[in-house]
């Protein structure tokens, strides 16, 4: 479902149906939905202003056997990673925070180390950006539940 909404415009609803029937591809993806990800020797940098946002994410995370680090803001999430970077796997940052945007934090990052995986979770339709292509690998809109964060971690770390 995408949700496009103006002020003194109005809102627009676009409803993606699949048009495939067939019911083994309808079973399979239903399995795949439910297979778990597997976080093992795995160590990912959360980076959001939100302290629930961080606190439920950690949990499932160290619930799939990822260890986890944290961050406030982008700055924080910088810092953090100057130390961390050799044992940091994959970063889930959120894109609007205080004192340093996501899309700044990461664009620093990458800086760094050119190859490092993000997944940037926004809770806007278009991320403002600085002029020019959002530097993360992968995007999660927000709020997500955490079959999302499931299924594209795995996809993520399998890739």
């Amino acid at each position: 479902i995408e949700v496009n909404s103006e002020v003194d415009k109005g809102t627009c609803f676009n409803i993606w149906l699949p048009c495939e029937t067939d019911n083994s591809t309808l079973e399979n993806e239903e399995e795949k939905v439910h297979e778990k990800f597997n976080g093992e020797g795995l160590t990912i940098l959360i980076v959001d202003d939100e302290a629930l946002i961080l606190e439920t994410t950690t949990a499932f995370l160290n619930d799939h056997g990822c260890e986890t680090l944290c961050a406030h803001n982008g700055v924080d999430a910088v810092e953090v990673y100057k130390v961390h970077q050799e044992k940091i796997d994959l970063i889930i940052m959120d894109s609007v925070m205080p004192e340093m945007t996501g899309e700044e934090a990461t664009e620093k990052i990458k800086e760094i180390c050119p190859t490092q995986k993000i997944l940037m979770a926004s809770g806007q339709r278009a991320p403002s950006h600085t002029g020019h292509e959002n530097p993360a690998d992968y995007a999660l809109s927000k709020p997500y539940a955490m079959e999302e964060i499931n299924i594209i971690l795995r996809d993520i770390i399998n890739s």
